[in-house]
Parts: C-alpha cells; sequence; structure tokens
C-alpha cells in the first residue's frame, strides 16, 4: 500500500493461518476453512463469509473437485 506497482508483492501471513498438521493437504484445507462443510453446503451465508486463496489455477481445480465430490455425495444419498 502506498509503494509503487510492479508486479511483485510480499506478502506476509500471520502463523494462525498456517496449516501445519496434515496427511491431505486439500482435506485439510477444507476442513479448516469449511468446518462442518456438509452440514453448510447449501447456506450462502456460510460459504460466502470463507474463501480459499490458491496461486495456481490447478490447485483451485484439485480443491473444487473435491468439494464437488463431498457434495455430489451428499446429493446422491438424498436424491436416492
Amino acid at each position: 500500500m502506498g509503494e509503487p506497482i510492479d508486479g511483485l508483492v510480499e506478502i506476509g501471513i500471520p502463523q494462525k493461518f498456517f496449516i501445519l498438521d496434515f496427511n491431505d493437504y486439500i482435506q485439510a484445507i477444507i476442513n479448516n476453512i469449511y468446518p462442518n462443510l456438509i452440514e453448510n453446503y447449501s447456506n450462502d451465508n456460510y460459504l460466502q463469509s470463507r474463501a480459499i486463496l490458491a496461486n495456481r489455477i490447478e490447485i483451485v481445480n484439485e480443491i473444487n473437485e473435491y468439494v464437488l465430490s463431498l457434495t455430489l455425495g451428499i446429493l446422491l444419498i438424498v436424491t436416492s
């Protein structure tokens, strides 16, 4: 802020936002950002109050596929 924009910016991330203990990083991200996702996947306020930022589109696609697999599984169970 208030500095020239040359396309490169270093942003400090507070330690409290780090996820350090995990086996599957996608699952860890979802569990931390969207706790109780299964119960709230259709709640607009719940979804709009959270965000996941990623530096590559491949990561975004992996996260989206994971969340869709969780919610589609719910929809299939409910409609069956």
